[in-house]
């Protein structure tokens, strides 16, 4: 990335690695599970970890494949996951939301459309110098 560093008063254009933290919806059988917070990379171990870490499944070969759906946008490109279940392998069942002590609000939500912030406009005149 891009930026401009000042040090010393004087001013440079230089290149600098910024950390990205993205959003993960998870899907089982095509079906909105949760959202968890990652660095995008590793998304299938990711999915195949949190799985077996909530005792969701039995174990890994309880999944078939982990895919990215096909036809998405928005938020959701590169950001969701679907996890397919072996025939007879234990289904989460029913809702489940997973409780995070502290966050920005993502963990927990089942969806990444669930993250929408649906509030008004705020109008300030406030400025910063």
């Amino acid at each position: 990335m891009k930026i401009e560093r000042i040090r010393g008063g004087a001013r440079a254009d230089t290149d600098d690695d910024v950390a990205v933290e993205a959003p993960l919806e998870i899907r089982v059988g095509g079906k909105a599970l949760t959202v968890v917070m990652r660095t995008p990379g590793h998304d299938e171990e990711l999915a195949r970890g949190f799985l077996y870490a909530e005792s969701l499944i039995d174990a890994a070969a309880d999944i078939v494949s982990v895919t990215r759906p096909e036809a998405l946008t928005g938020d959701e490109l590169g950001n969701v996951v679907d996890v397919t279940l072996r025939p007879g392998a234990r289904t989460p069942a029913g809702e489940r939301l997973f409780y995070a002590s502290s966050s920005c609000g993502v963990c927990g939500k089942n969806a990444i459309s669930a993250l929408r912030v649906r509030a008004p406009v705020v109008s300030s005149s406030l400025t910063v110098t």
